[in-house]
Parts: structure tokens; C-alpha cells; sequence
């Protein structure tokens, strides 16, 4: 068994996945809490378990924007009875501090660190404490959750080099010190709801070639992005991640494995389904047939035409496409005429639901 679980996060991005025997006991890894809001919808979930299945192998922050870590907050600070995470996954300060001598942190990304370290939760154990990141020549780094292989695919040391330089003017704006934890602390219990940041016929193959602008935003090419294998089934997990940067790490991984594809069971797609990052360069590392959209389409209005039409047109010959929202209105990809002729379906939460979970 292994499932992944798009909790219903707003813009952002929170997975719940689960693996295990059939018969035995079911293990559980966080990957990413989305917004505050969807905190409570993790709490309850955590809540409806046994007190003592309340265990996760795993937490994983991917990155520090707000869609993806928020939620960590306020779930690291709450003390849920029974609840206990095997370690922590997430490039704090302490891990960009290895590339660059400059300060590091962005705000929530330093009240999550000092949260670890107040929580005593082992955090990125599996690299000697040290960074969760990929190096040029090496092979890519991977560790073992109950059977469960997770592949780091990135960050580079030059993507936390870039953000390291780009957050030390949100620790000056807000007066804080990464070496300075309770004045962290004491910040942080000011603070009353964190808010986000302020970042003829149709021929799907015409959109695709539409030129767009790639995504360059520093804390989205910082995200850690994680190959999921569990019993022959695959899932690549993207976050916010550069499309530049994943499709190095999947040439990598390809020339490690001698594939001329990655073959996936499932995709959750980069960025929302943001075009900035989805290329034919990346569809073309890969053979997949499921693709996971993990957004409601607020704010930014994800996922994109264009990030559809690139997945359609050279992401392999009638995939899946599934969505942990209804949909608000008819979007480019629900028009029936579009599914018959490439020959794609797509799959929502039932009515009066949102969250969608997939069998991988």
C-alpha cells in the first residue's frame, strides 16, 4: 500500500502519504502543512488516529514559502497527545551557513528552526545533521523510511548560496539573530496569525510552444524535491522546484540508473502546475501517467494553460490528471472535446469534498 494524499491547502502544497504491508502497520510521512488554515485540517486529521498511531517517519519542509511551511508552525508548537515525528527534514540557517558566510533566514523559516530545536525532533538525521542538498559528480543522496526509498533530487549548493543571500534582509528587517533562539521565541508568541507572502480550435500543441518566462523566485529553486519508491511503485514529488534544476538532477538520476526515462507512476507537478516551471525539457526525462495538482487556484490562478498543454503534449500519450479542488468554473482541461481528441481525464474530490487522495 502506498498513497499520497493531497490535502486540501489553498495555493499551497501539503501531502499526506501513507505505505506499508497490507496486513501490517500503515507508516506516514508530512510532506510540507500549506497555509495556517491547513494546520487544523492536519490537526484533525492527526486527532482521528489512535493516540498510539499518532507516530510519522517523516516531516519534510520543502521550502520556506508561506503555502508550504506556514502550517508547520503552529503543528510543531501544538502537543497533540501520542504524536511523535521520527525526524525533520528542512534547510534551516545552520545548513545554508556550510555555503555562504552571510546571514540566512527568512522569518517563518526561522521560527520553524528554533520549533525543531525546541521540539528535540532529529532533524535531517539522515545527513549528519547536516544539509539536504545534491553536489555536482556525486551521487545523488537517498535514505530508507521503513522501505519507503526517498532519493534527494535537490536542492544545489548554488540554489542555497542564492537564498542565503537573498533572506539576510528579512532577519535585518526584523531584528533577529539564528544565533539568538529566545529572542526567536519571543517574537514568535507576539505573533497572532501569520499572514502570506506577497508572492478557432484549440491545438494544445500551439500553447505548449508558447514561450514563457522561466521561474527564478530564489526560495522556490531552494525547494527540496524527493524521488518517493515503495514496493516497485514510484512518485516524484516536485514542491516548488526550478525546472532547470530538476531536470539536471533527473539527467543525473538517468545516467545513475543507464534509463533514457525516469518511469513514474506518479508526478505531483512543480509549482501548482505553474508554466514557469514545467519544460519539454523536464517532460522529456520522464514517463508518467498520473499528474497531481495540488492547488485551489487562489491568488495565482494555478495551474496554468500552458503547464497543462506542455503535460499533454509531451508528458506521454493519455495521462491522468488529478485535482484536490472542484473546479470554480470550466478550466481549459475539462472541456470534453480536449479529453476525447488527446485522449487525457482528469479526476476531482467528490462533491462538497476537496482533498484528493491517490493510490500510487
Amino acid at each position: 500500500m502506498f498513497s499520497i494524499e493531497m490535502l486540501p491547502a489553498a495555493q499551497g502544497d501539503s501531502l499526506w502519504i501513507e505505505y506499508g504491508p497490507d496486513d501490517g502497520p500503515v507508516r506516514r510521512i508530512l510532506i510540507d502543512a500549506g497555509m495556517v488554515a491547513t494546520y487544523d485540517i492536519i490537526r484533525q486529521r492527526i486527532l482521528d488516529l489512535d493516540e498510539d498511531d499518532r507516530c510519522f517517519e517523516l516531516l519534510v519542509i520543502t521550502h520556506v514559502d508561506s503555502d508550504h511551511i506556514e502550517g508547520a508552525i503552529p503543528l510543531l508548537q501544538d502537543k497533540i497527545p501520542g504524536l511523535q515525528w521520527g525526524e525533520v527534514w528542512f534547510n534551516g540557517y545552520r545548513h545554508a551557513s556550510e555555503f555562504t558566510q552571510d546571514k540566512l533566514g527568512a522569518l517563518q523559516g526561522e521560527y520553524l528552526s528554533v520549533l525543531i530545536d525546541k521540539a528535540g525532533v532529529p532533524w535531517n538525521e539522515a545527513f549528519g545533521g547536516g544539509p539536504i542538498v545534491t553536489r555536482e559528480n556525486e551521487k545523488l543522496p537517498h535514505a530508507n523510511f521503513s522501505g519507503m526509498k526517498l532519493t534527494v533530487l535537490s536542492p544545489t549548493p548554488e540554489r542555497m548560496r542564492k537564498l542565503a543571500a537573498e533572506w539576510e534582509k528579512v532577519l535585518e528587517e526584523e531584528g533577529l539573530d539564528p544565533n539568538n533562539p529566545k529572542k526567536t521565541l519571543a517574537k514568535l508568541a507576539t505573533v497572532k496569525k501569520l499572514q502570506p507572502d506577497a508572492l478557432g480550435q484549440i491545438k494544445l500543441e500551439k500553447i505548449a510552444e508558447e514561450e514563457a518566462k522561466l521561474d527564478t523566485t530564489v526560495a522556490n529553486g531552494s525547494t527540496i524535491t524527493l524521488l518517493a519508491e515503495y514496493e516497485g511503485k514510484t512518485a516524484l514529488l516536485a514542491g516548488d522546484v526550478w525546472a532547470p534544476v530538476l531536470t539536471a538532477a533527473l539527467k543525473h538520476l538517468n545516467a545513475e540508473r543507464n534509463s533514457a526515462r525516469l518511469e513514474l507512476d506518479v508526478l505531483k507537478v512543480p509549482h501548482h502546475g505553474s508554466v514557469r516551471n514545467m519544460t519539454r525539457e523536464l517532460l522529456e526525462q520522464i514517463k508518467c501517467k498520473r499528474y497531481l495538482f495540488s492547488t485551489s487556484g487562489a491568488i495565482f490562478d494555478h495551474p496554468d494553460d500552458g503547464a497543462f498543454a506542455r503535460i499533454i503534449t509531451w508528458g506521454g500519450a493519455r495521462p491522468k490528471l488529478y485535482f484536490n479542488y472542484p473546479p470554480q468554473e470550466k478550466r481549459l482541461w475539462d472541456r470534453e472535446s480536449l479529453q476525447t481528441r488527446y485522449g487525457y481525464r482528469t479526476f476531482y474530490p467528490k462533491d462538497g469534498e476537496t482533498g484528493l487522495r491517490v493510490d500510487v
